[in-house]
């Protein structure tokens, strides 16, 4: 899934632009920071609230890529989203292993 029609960057230049709905028509919005090795970390693609405390242990932001230490109940299948540093959706999904604890990566 190619995200670029979807994602931008915000700046005093660039800033959001919302457009008015009414409670049948509404726009979920997510914002995720640019890490310094151009990748963002977007969380449960599926979920309100992508990312959250209680799910996301630890991040890590390497030169290269992102690492995510991610918990769950044995057996739950978990799908969590990055956009890489061109701009494309990238979703791995996973199920949560019997200790709870699973680590993912946006590193091949």
């Amino acid at each position: 899934v190619r995200a670029k029609q979807y994602v931008g960057v915000l700046s005093a230049d660039q800033p959001m632009t919302l457009h008015k709905s009414g409670k049948d028509n509404f726009q979920v919005l997510s914002l995720s920071p640019i890490e310094s090795n151009g990748w963002s970390l977007v969380g449960e693609v599926n979920k309100w609230v992508g990312v959250t405390q209680a799910r996301y242990l630890e991040v890590t932001t390497t030169p290269t890529s992102i690492l995510v230490e991610v918990t769950g109940v044995k057996g739950e299948n978990v799908t969590v989203g990055f956009v890489s540093p061109e701009g494309e959706l990238m979703t791995h999904s996973c199920i949560v292993p019997t200790e709870g604890v699973m680590k993912l990566t946006t590193q091949g």
